[in-house]
């Protein structure tokens, strides 16, 4: 357990995202105990009490804080090569947390004027620490948002983060990029054997359960989906036996998909193995954007 601790800590994006956790549960505590400070903060014989829980809370806020965002800005330095998407989230997320440390630094000095015997200063510095606390917990929901995003939607952090070449393939809209838009205008075989095999299998045997709606965790409707809806990226451009995918349809006994109707043949495996090992291209058939377009309209 400590070996496990100690490992995690020396990887600065797990580091990173244990330090997280820190200034996000002070910072909703701060709100409380500013209410707190100002149910009490009378003009004689005020109680200091709140005054000093309120001075302590915010000094574990802003140390937290800190740490947090150093730790982000190293592990900012050892994600490599990501796409410019992911790039631009980042740097907001950065942006963000660094306004949150400012807001720490900020909501010690108030509390520290709240000592100040004179009453119209401490009630000030007490009433402007309560403001101060609901802009803190409100940053903090968007710093955890666009942290969340770069996690859970581009895999930042993961030992598997998107590609410039994987989000290029999303075409989730059923619009081609212009790429791809040149594969399926040249008749290039992997657009060719996506189209006519591999797509009607997935249509035909898969979609049914892994739609794009729905609870399965699994939702294989577009390359985007496959990517981005689980724990892990469904399909591992290139490699086939460590994509999810195949090794579902490959498992021995109850673990096997589809779930419902026949297993899949050993030929239509290796249409998915072939397809996964060129490049996982993902161009949907025009017949098929046209119906989904039609489903939309009827609803």
């Amino acid at each position: 357990m400590l070996d496990h601790m100690i490992e995690m800590l020396n990887d600065p994006s797990m580091r990173h995202a244990a330090f997280a956790h820190a200034p996000i549960g002070l910072a909703f505590l701060l709100l409380p105990m500013s209410l707190l400070a100002l149910a009490m903060n009378r003009r004689e014989s005020p109680k200091r009490w709140p005054r000093v829980l309120l001075l302590l809370s915010c000094v574990m806020y802003a140390v937290a804080a800190f740490m947090t965002y150093r730790a982000g800005f190293e592990a900012k330095g050892v994600m490599g090569d990501i796409p410019e998407a992911s790039t631009k989230l980042i740097h907001l997320h950065a942006r963000a947390a660094q306004l949150l440390v400012l807001f720490g630094y900020g909501s010690v000095l108030l509390t520290g004027l709240t000592f100040v015997p004179k009453f119209a200063v401490r009630s000030s510095a007490v009433w402007l620490m309560f403001f101060l606390s609901m802009a803190i917990s409100w940053q903090v929901g968007v710093v955890a948002h666009k942290g969340g995003k770069a996690v859970y939607k581009f895999g930042v952090g993961t030992p598997n983060p998107l590609t410039e070449r994987q989000l290029a393939l999303m075409a989730d809209d059923g619009n081609l990029n212009s790429e791809l838009d040149e594969l399926a205008r040249v008749g290039d075989q992997r657009v060719v054997h996506f189209q006519q095999r591999v797509y009607p299998l997935l249509n035909d045997r898969c979609f049914g359960c892994h739609k794009s709606e729905g609870r399965n965790p699994i939702k294989l409707a577009s390359f985007y989906l496959m990517q981005t809806t689980y724990d892990e990226p469904t399909v591992v451009v290139g490699d086939p036996e460590a994509s999810i995918l195949y090794q579902v349809l490959t498992a021995p006994g109850k673990d096997r998909m589809p779930k419902k109707g026949p297993a899949f043949t050993p030929d239509e495996m290796q249409v998915i193995h072939q397809w996964i090992k060129d490049g996982a291209v993902w161009v949907v058939p025009s017949t098929a954007v046209e119906k989904t377009q039609e489903d939309g309209d009827e609803q």
